[in-house]
């Protein structure tokens, strides 16, 4: 196949030469970044052939660079103005943009008389021709395999595939294609409303009314089915086809058969008052460190499903699996938020199967659908299932709880591990100690601690120097369990899931519809053992009839009479795939003030009898009456009536609904009646109104007292906003609410909440956007007896600013944002990777061969390419309630942008310009809201202060975009401070650089560097491990030019730093000494070779967290550090990297690090 591919490239190729006269050579064109569209080349640029480059760092186009290939500009979109790009390409020896004649144009005649031109442009303006359009089929990607080795490292391997074709494999079938080889870890962030898929591989083939899909694809809902409903991201074979049979009937199969990448579940959480999260999320089995499959959300609040976006409703971290509520949602302890999503499941492999047939006619429409989805138990991934462990699978049934086992696995000492070994006391035995190193003990465990609850464990997590999380033995008191942990797993059963479900879809006479549907369902939650009973049937049937009430042929003016008739049922063991009902059905037939997990399927044998009539005048009058009865058997019988009314006339907007439900559920019998009413009306274009809701939910037993599940409120609301057509958009809203709870047999005030929110949106001319949404919350309590919660006072907003002054001379962005949640106490582990792939490298400082969390340092310059770590941070169990401030501000100041072309002293007020950006984003124990609407406010010695993270960034330029001559003056401040379990831990880093470039001339250019300021690294649990140091730096540079393929630059550095006297005063003088040979080769590539010495002096431990950060990863004494890289082009569409790199230093071993990649462009 990839022959076959390789073929129709080259014959494209070849074809393409003989007409565009195709110069398959590399030009190299060595670039200066001064202004904003460098032209290159005055002939067409082959698409594709482009490589740029900034020293050994390639560059990435439609990131860093755009071209306009027929133009021969090249566009800098994130390149620093003053740098040297080198930009290697292929071009065509003719310009396509402009037109071509195939005679001179002085033998063209004049138009007379209206004749035509005698010679006609060869290229003319009605004729579209795209030299880089393939009319078949498009390619787009690359073929890489690497090979790194050293002798500090393993050999590694590393490979990519990425390859994007789109286009017609032939005359009839078509082809869209996403590849990619990569084990992408990566999930999009979840704060936008649209999401890109980073992992998405597919293929797809079509041709006319066949569709086929092989990779990744979405499994859903059959469009006229109502039991077998489901969201699936997948990965296997679709297909699909449609048929128009002789008597014009159309039958349509598709069929899925895939891998599923995730598992269904469906959190019901309880909003806290004033808490906007993040709420966490939890598996099926109540895992609470799981990962959510990107865009399988669906989120409600009070029954109705929200947006995601920071522009919007929510935001969700998936890598983390909490959900974020935004102010325009303020949450309370009255908030009903359901959570449905799939969620990283990887006990078993788990296979999915659907196929559906569709058969339809004139007036109905057959379907017959059938899903299968199993796990694989003889294929478990995270479970070591021995004989003991499926022994005890197969005994329990559907008692999943039982299903519990030791989580100890004898292994060999390991200093990379978290073990412990068995210790005895007098009385307890058998208790897991942490083996901080091998001593005595022969026998050592690997050992996975499951969360059982707070006090019903026998251990806890100990704050100790480890690489991982260790857990200890606490002595129960009274045979009362002290710790939150047992040295237990849950095991996780294999299930299968199946259902059949056959409807039909009839229209009967000019106004009457009939949906049937069957369906049979099969529920094994245990497929090793057989003693389980779980096929169910349902039955679903609806009615549907529109009469006309009245003769007009205008549909806005005609009166319909529709019904409705509806009957389901369900025996005790049908089990839908995931939801099929509305998202507060439960809630309808059984209110609760707290909801319940509903996470369970019913179990009983289920009747829904309903009927509803509707009189209706398009969108202005309607009026509706429904009736329904639900029915568990004996467990839950219901009656529910429901009427509204709604007018809409001459400005004026009248609703009002009302809700009466009866239910008995066993011995206790419960009354609901809800009453919403609202009146509105449009004045000169502003919309005023009042809303009225009353809520009464009692629960009686055998008509004694209320019970506590008893509830009611009453809520009033008023609101004022303008018409949406306006450039002003503004709203006021203000609600009222009293909620009561049962005393006795009457029902007393509980709390009251009073909330206004503001609304103010404003789009001028010159398009400045102003934006902002102010919510306050008052929270009272009434009876200290009858609620838990303490009073609140909530303040969220969020204001957005874009704007521009003086003809954009001043271009800025204003984001401020306050709110309340909650913050995660996390833990942190690193764990090891690829050399190259990582952040953070390990150093042994003291010797003992065990990874401590201390000693992982953030890789330097000098060992980038060693970096074989990454950080993770584990969230805990652990929750404190926090006010939150985020305030972001850039700011551009450009005279440029209308003095460029001025003269005299404006001009060269021209040529200074400014860019600010200020990030602060604050989280502190609930304070008043005066001291929440600070930003500013970072004393690290307040206590009240629990996550902080800042960054001040300032650039001063002069001649910015003149290519001789420039300064700029940088300013920098970054705070961090992070809450995790052993404490806080702070990073603080202040930095002033002044640097100055002179090109000399066309061959001699310098740069200097001039910098000071502080870096301070400050931990709770760590302190021997703080530092405070001040520095200074310079770093001139001079690069000769020797000709167009040649430069040769020197360099110089000098960096002095000094501890804070009380946390040891080391310092440290590290002298720099370098030479760089750049060797263009001709049309093919580059040769880069750089060699660096360095001599320090340091009167401190260079084996320390300080002594890696000031010396920059190099030791005390005499270092070198070089490297050799070579970017070669071969042929058309092949290129190889290969670099060398190496280091030494006194005392050490020298470090020698080679790499070679070869990468083929499609």
């Amino acid at each position: 196949m990839i022959k076959q591919w390789l073929f129709i490239i080259a014959f494209c190729l070849i074809s393409f030469s003989g007409f565009a006269q195709f110069n398959g050579k590399y030009q190299t064109a060595l670039i200066a970044i001064n202004k904003d569209s460098i032209w290159i080349d005055s002939c067409t640029i082959v698409k594709s052939s482009v490589v740029a480059y900034i020293g050994n760092q390639i560059l990435i186009e439609g990131i860093d660079f755009s071209i306009n290939y027929q133009t021969g500009y090249f566009y800098p979109l994130r390149i620093k103005k003053g740098s040297e790009v080198s930009v290697s390409y292929q071009k065509i020896n003719l310009n396509l943009s402009e037109p071509l004649f195939k005679k001179p144009r002085n033998l063209q005649l004049p138009k007379l008389n209206g004749n035509k031109d005698i010679y006609e442009n060869y290229i003319s303006s009605g004729y579209s021709f795209d030299l880089y359009k393939n009319d078949d089929l498009k390619l787009n990607g690359s073929l890489s395999r690497g090979l790194g080795f050293g002798n500090n490292q393993n050999i590694v391997l590393n490979s990519n595939l990425n390859l994007q074709m789109a286009g017609k494999i032939n005359h009839d079938i078509n082809v869209l294609a996403a590849i990619s080889d990569d084990n992408n870890p990566i999930q999009p962030e979840g704060n936008t409303q649209q999401l890109q898929d980073f992992d998405k591989v597919f293929v797809q083939v079509y041709k006319d009314k066949y569709l086929l899909t092989v990779g990744d694809f979405e499994m859903h809902k059959p469009q006229n089915s109502y039991f077998m409903s489901y969201y699936k991201k997948s990965r296997g074979l679709q297909a699909s086809s449609s048929f128009v049979l002789p008597n014009k009937n159309i039958l349509s199969v598709t069929a899925d058969g895939a891998l599923s990448r995730g598992k269904f579940v469906r959190n019901v959480i309880n909003g806290i008052e004033g808490n906007q999260g993040p709420y966490r999320l939890s598996g099926s089995n109540g895992e609470l460190y799981i990962i959510v499959i990107s865009g399988t959300e669906a989120v409600y609040l009070d029954g109705q499903k929200l947006s995601r976006g920071e522009q919007n409703d929510y935001v969700i971290d998936y890598n983390t699996g909490e959900i974020t509520f935004m102010p325009s949602k303020p949450i309370t302890q009255y908030s009903r938020i359901v959570v449905e999503f799939q969620f990283s499941d990887k006990n078993y492999a788990r296979t999915l199967f659907h196929t559906q047939v569709e058969y339809q006619t004139k007036k109905s429409q057959w379907s017959i659908n059938f899903y299968t989805e199993q796990d694989d138990k003889n294929q478990p991934f995270l479970q070591n299932l021995n004989d003991s462990a499926k022994q005890i699978l197969s005994s329990i049934g559907n008692r999943l709880d039982e299903a519990v086992i030791s989580s100890e696995s004898q292994t060999a000492f390991d200093n990379k591990k978290i073990l412990y070994v068995k210790k005895d006391t007098l009385i307890y035995s058998n208790i897991y100690v942490y083996a901080v190193e091998k001593g005595n003990d022969s026998l050592f465990y690997e050992v996975r601690f499951s969360f059982v609850g707070q006090g019903k464990g026998n251990y806890k997590q100990l704050a100790v120097n480890a690489n991982g999380r260790v857990y200890v033995w606490v002595e129960p008191i009274g045979g009362i369990p002290q710790g939150d942990y047992e040295p237990i797993v849950l095991l996780v059963t294999p299930k299968k899931k199946q259902m059949l479900t056959i409807g039909n879809n009839v229209v009967i006479g000019k106004s009457t519809t009939m949906f049937v549907e069957a369906a049979a369902s099969n529920n094994n939650l245990n497929t090793f053992s057989d003693n389980t009973n779980s096929f169910g049937v349902a039955f679903k049937t609806k009615i549907l009839n529109s009469i006309p009430l009245s003769l007009e042929k205008d549909s806005n003016a005609k009166w319909l009479l529709l019904s409705a008739l509806g009957y389901e049922y369900n025996d005790d063991k049908f089990r839908g795939i995931e939801r099929y009902r509305s998202v507060e059905f439960d809630r309808t037939w059984n209110r609760l003030l707290i909801n319940s997990s509903a996470t369970k399927d019913t179990g009983y044998n289920e009747n829904i009898l309903s009927w509803r009539s509707t009189i209706q005048k398009a969108n202005s009058f309607n009026l509706f009456y429904e009736v329904s009865w639900y029915n568990r058997l004996a467990s839950l019988n219901g009656l529910q009536q429901q009427t509204g009314l709604r007018v809409n006339k001459s400005k004026n907007i009248l609703y009002a609904n009302a809700e009466w439900t009866n239910t008995s559920v066993l011995q206790t019998n419960s009354n609901v009646s809800n009453y919403k009413a609202g009146y509105s009306r449009i004045i000169h274009n502003i919309v005023s109104g009042i809303t009225i809701e009353d809520e009464k939910s009692l629960f009686r037993k055998n008509s004694d007292s209320l019970l506590s599940g008893s509830y009611a409120f009453q809520q009033l609301g008023w609101f004022l906003h303008n018409m949406d057509t306006s450039q002003l958009k503004y709203k006021l809203e203000y609600t009222y609410r009293s909620d009561l709870l049962p005393v006795i047999d009457k029902m007393s005030a509980s709390t009251v909440a009073q909330s206004v929110n503001i609304g103010v949106e404003l789009i001028e001319r010159n398009s400045n956007r102003l934006t902002a949404n102010i919510t306050y919350r008052e929270f009272e309590i009434k009876n200290t007896g009858l609620t838990s919660a303490n009073p609140e006072q909530t303040m969220l907003s969020r204001i957005m600013y874009d704007y521009s002054f003086l003809k954009r001379v001043i271009v800025a962005n204003t984001y401020y944002q306050i709110g309340s949640g909650q913050e995660l106490r996390r833990d942190y582990q690193f764990v090891e990777v690829l050399p190259g792939q990582g952040q953070y490298i390990w150093k042994d400082f003291n010797a003992n061969s065990k990874p401590e969390l201390n000693e992982f340092m953030l890789a330097s310059v000098t060992d980038k390419y060693l970096a074989n770590y990454i950080k993770i941070f584990l969230p805990t169990n652990s929750f404190i309630g926090t006010h939150s401030n985020q305030f972001n501000q850039t700011l551009n100041i450009n005279p440029a942008a209308v003095w460029h072309n001025r003269k005299g002293i404006v001009k060269h007020i021209a040529k200074f310009s400014n860019l600010t950006a200020v990030k602060f984003d604050r989280k502190t124990l609930r304070l008043s809201l005066v001291e929440l609407f600070n930003p500013f406010a970072n004393n690290f010695n307040d206590t009240a202060l629990i996550t902080y993270n800042s960054l001040l960034r300032n650039t001063f330029f002069f001649n910015r975009s003149n290519p001789t001559f420039g300064m700029d003056w940088n300013f920098q401040q970054q705070n961090s401070r992070v809450f995790l379990t052993n404490g806080f831990e702070t990073r603080n880093r202040v930095e002033n650089t002044f640097n100055i470039r002179w090109n000399i001339n066309s061959s001699w250019s310098i740069i200097n560097s001039i910098g000071s300021g502080n870096r301070e690294y400050l931990s709770d649990f760590f302190s021997a491990s703080n530092y405070n140091y001040v520095f200074y730096e310079v770093k001139p540079k001079l690069s000769y030019q020797v000709s167009t393929q040649i430069r040769l630059t020197a360099n110089y550095g000098h960096f002095e730093g000094t501890n804070q006297e009380l946390l040891g005063g080391e310092t440290a003088v590290i002298k720099e000494q370098g030479v760089e040979i750049r060797y263009s080769l001709m049309k093919q590539g580059v040769l880069n070779a750089k060699y660096s010495n360095y001599l320090i002096s340091y009167n401190g431990d260079a084996q320390n967290p300080l002594g890696y950060d000031m010396l920059q990863g190099l030791m005390s004494g005499e270092n070198a550090v070089w490297s050799i890289s070579l970017q070669q082009r071969i042929g058309t569409n092949l290129q190889l990297n290969v670099s060398y790199d190496g280091k030494s230093s006194e005392g050490q071993k020298v470090i020698h690090l080679g790499r070679m990649e070869a990468r083929y462009l499609f």
